[in-house]
């Protein structure tokens, strides 16, 4: 009958996924065990000793963990406030709440507080690290850190800690691991992160460079990670290259992270100073060449930065012919700054320009120079 309406037909739904949906039945879990076990955590390549550790550290503290509210809903009593303050380095812990690994961090910071040296480290430590170092760094490629080493950043003695993990074993990607746990750890600790930067990243960069002829991708993400701490980063990475007068390859290579990502403009100035007076830098092409990235950069640099690169442009320059990466670092600095410049110190650009003349770059110095003079 064509004025009948046809009833649609509900298609039955599989039995198989009917019994899934159901309540009382709960779907198989081998579909997801492929995917867990891409993320397993490398906690497991710890051997039983080293998780055998960890977990005794944390028994030890069980006792004081009880002395004070972990999620802050409690008060400590009154009795116990001295020893709590004495455990403890952050303030306010029942406000704030405290994790595992900031009792253990808080309960080795109470065994070495007054420890000066590596070797008073106690062995139950000392072995911890170690194998650390032996059975994770040295053969580490992807996935989370070990415990021991999340709490390494909340020790006072984490320099020495991270010795004995003997960090020239370590695979390029637990150094990168290491100095982005550092850098996000460490806050207004510069000077400690520079120790690092300097004592083991840069000597691994350098040693990369130099037997591999560039620079492994996790060291680059390493040192690109740093520049978000530029003071440690310019005094433990890019002024020792000059000091070590450091090969012209790696300059360049290690320079580029500086070249191609934002760096703020103090920092920039300081290291551009620091290049041209500090008197454990020599005269060198290496030197310039560092001072030719950051003025590639263009910064306005105030009146300081300005007098000190003319002096050295003009003064510690020694006589003789100047090698390319000199011209082109003059020739950025007027471009960049020379309108900037009085009638006195365009004369003496000049004159040092003069003095080191080249074919092409010398006649470029000589028209950015010649706009109106400052008054």
């Amino acid at each position: 009958m064509a004025g009948k309406r046809q009833r649609k037909v509900r298609r039955q739904e599989p039995i198989e996924k009917s019994i899934l949906r159901s309540q009382y039945v709960q779907p198989d879990e081998q579909k997801h065990r492929k995917k867990r076990d891409k993320n397993d955590n490398v906690e497991e390549m710890l051997n039983s000793h080293d998780m055998d550790i960890i977990q005794s550290l944390a028994k030890e503290l069980n006792e004081e963990e009880d002395q004070f509210t972990i999620d802050g809903r409690g008060v400590a009593d009154e009795d116990d406030s001295e020893e709590i303050e004495d455990t403890i380095v952050d303030a306010e812990p029942a406000a704030k709440g405290l994790d595992l690994g900031a009792l253990i961090a808080a309960k080795m910071e109470q065994k070495n507080a007054t420890v000066e040296n590596p070797s008073s480290v106690s062995d139950k430590i000392r072995d911890m690290y170690v194998d650390l170092g032996k059975s994770v760094l040295s053969r580490y490629r992807s996935g989370k850190l070990p415990l021991a080493f999340h709490i390494l950043p909340q020790t006072k003695q984490w320099p020495e800690l991270l010795e004995l993990t003997n960090p020239a074993s370590w695979t390029p990607q637990a150094t990168y691991a290491v100095a982005h746990k550092l850098v996000s750890n460490l806050k207004d600790q510069n000077r400690i992160l520079h120790d690092f930067l300097r004592g083991v990243l840069l000597e691994k960069c350098i040693a990369d460079i130099e037997e591999n002829g560039k620079l492994n991708h996790h060291y680059y993400q390493a040192l690109r990670k740093c520049l978000y701490k530029p003071e440690a980063f310019f005094s433990g990475i890019y002024l020792p290259m000059a000091e070590m007068e450091v090969n012209k390859k790696v300059a360049i290579i290690v320079g580029s992270v500086v070249a191609n990502y934002s760096i703020p403009v103090k920092f920039s100035q300081v290291t551009m100073y620091l290049l041209a007076t500090h008197p454990d830098i020599p005269f060198s092409p290496i030197s310039v060449l560092l001072l030719r990235i950051l003025l590639q950069k263009r910064y306005k640099l105030d009146t300081k930065t300005i007098r000190t690169l003319i002096v050295f442009f003009a003064e510690k320059t020694p006589e003789g012919p100047m090698p390319l990466v000199w011209q082109n670092s003059l020739l950025l600095f007027v471009q960049s700054n020379g309108d900037r410049l009085t009638a006195e110190q365009k004369n003496t650009v000049l004159s040092a320009a003069g003095r080191h003349r080249h074919g092409a770059i010398t006649r470029l110095v000589q028209q950015a120079l010649s706009g109106r003079e400052k008054e």
